[in-house]
């Protein structure tokens, strides 16, 4: 009989130093003051004209206010903490940053020809926010004898000194590398006149802003003849997320340029237009392949609560190297939508965690494994996210519904401390900066982790 001992012993957990990273391991070349005042001075003027331009161009809200402008704040190396300065300017609010390279030039270089290392800072500004910044910008021009920031604002000295390029948010940004553009492409090849994406919005710390960004855009979608699908809106505060699905005519991405006329396309709440409901794995035939699961030994039973879950796609849970070991919580009705040979990759990876290595019939799981769906299939038998609820709302909800309970009801798996998440958006990849699902998990394994040290005791 197999000696049934605990899954794992979890070490006691440490808090370990953060360590600081140097801003740059080499001297880089940077422009004069005389020479920033030439580059970037006349910049400050040509953003309050784009400000209001695209405030004529969209027009006011029903409430009589015009949108605020997103800005992009390139920057040749890194200046710390300088989202702390920001933060004090009045109504410039700080929306996220993330490492980049630029081509050296004649104004900034590093050793030996390498790409310069930068940071991209993107905010949130209105009008009275462009009136601060350019202040502060004159008292960068002045002599060093002749300047004084106020306190928590002397960064802007070093910021200004280092800043390639101030600009504003466009819709090449909102898209780039999201792959919105070769999803658009796929569409219409197929046929389809509409179209649903992901919008994910900047994320003011103001609610009553992020309502109001919420509204700006769904007013300019129905413009379009578009609309928000109401019940798939997210604000995680935890993760600054605030997101929805959109559904518009698929005509209105036939531009993707700063010249198009779609208005909703260049209101300036948005951060992201990404595709929704992404195919994750493409049909394969299992024919065959589910006679190498090895099946259960004679008398062999699973015991306890599971402590590890599966969110993955539906599996075979009648198959001999599975049944009776798979506790399956399907509360959005997922298995409706396959059929028996769509269940692969959820088979697979249940019996892998189950099973080890096929080739060892020793080391086998002796508790249960929780099994949430979070995938449907379609009629060619591919597996793919639902395209009506996004990605991050439905794993919070899931780990939430496992670990804490939802709507009043108990916890379906309280015990569970290692959650499987073998699936990704081929959209998604890891660039420059951490996607808002990868937040997610962070933050979820962190704010659940009272329940592995409750249980760990």
């Amino acid at each position: 009989m197999m000696n049934k001992k605990p899954l794992l012993i979890f070490p006691k957990p440490i808090i370990a130093d953060r360590k600081k990273k140097d801003n740059f391991p080499f001297k880089l070349k940077l422009p004069t003051r005389e020479e920033q005042i030439q580059r970037i001075g006349p910049r400050w003027v040509q953003l309050q004209k784009t400000l209001q331009n695209q405030s004529l161009a969209i027009g006011p809200t029903p409430t009589g206010t015009f949108p605020e402008l997103m800005l992009v704040f390139e920057l040749a190396g890194s200046v710390e903490d300088f989202f702390i300065a920001v933060n004090k300017v009045p109504d410039l609010y700080f929306l996220k940053e993330y490492e980049t390279e630029f081509p050296a030039d004649d104004f900034f270089a590093a050793e030996s020809d390498k790409p310069v290392p930068g940071r991209i800072f993107v905010s949130l500004a209105n009008q009275k926010a462009l009136k601060d910044l350019q202040r502060l910008w004159n008292i960068y021009i002045q002599p060093d004898e002749k300047q004084y920031f106020e306190k928590g604002l002397a960064k802007f000295k070093q910021f200004f000194g280092q800043l390639r390029d101030v600009r504003p948010y466009s819709i090449l940004d909102r898209i780039r590398d999201t792959g919105l553009e070769t999803y658009i492409l796929e569409l219409k090849q197929q046929g389809e006149e509409w179209v649903k994406f992901e919008i994910e919005f900047a994320y003011p710390e103001s609610s009553p802003k992020r309502e109001k960004g919420l509204k700006e855009v769904r007013r300019l979608l129905e413009a379009h003849k578009g609309q928000v699908l109401e019940d798939s809106i997210v604000d995680l505060r935890a993760i600054h997320y605030l997101a929805c699905i959109a559904e518009a005519p698929i005509s209105a991405f036939d531009d993707l340029t700063e010249n198009t006329d779609i208005k909703f396309l260049k209101a300036s709440q948005v951060l992201y237009f990404r595709p929704v409901g992404q195919v994750i794995l493409p049909e394969r035939k299992i024919d065959g392949e589910l006679e190498k699961y090895p099946e259960s030994d004679e008398g062999e039973e699973t015991f306890g609560n599971p402590v590890i879950a599966l969110l993955d796609g539906m599996p075979l849970s009648h198959h001999p190297a599975l049944e009776g070991k798979l506790m399956i919580d399907d509360p959005d009705n997922y298995e409706a939508t396959y059929e028996i040979g769509s269940r692969k990759h959820g088979t697979s990876m249940a019996s892998l965690i189950l099973n080890g290595d096929l080739s060892d019939n020793k080391n086998k799981l002796v508790r249960p494994i929780y099994v949430r769906p979070v995938m449907k299939a379609n009629k060619m038998g591919s597996e793919y996210f639902p395209d009506d609820i996004l990605p991050i709302d439905l794993f919070h909800r899931a780990v939430k519904r496992m670990l804490v309970g939802e709507g009043g009801e108990a916890p379906t798996a309280p015990e569970v401390k290692i959650i499987n998440i073998s699936i990704g958006d081929i959209f998604r990849p890891y660039l420059l900066e951490v996607s808002s699902w990868a937040k997610l998990l962070d933050w979820l394994s962190w704010e659940y982790y009272s329940q592995c040290r409750k249980f760990n005791r």
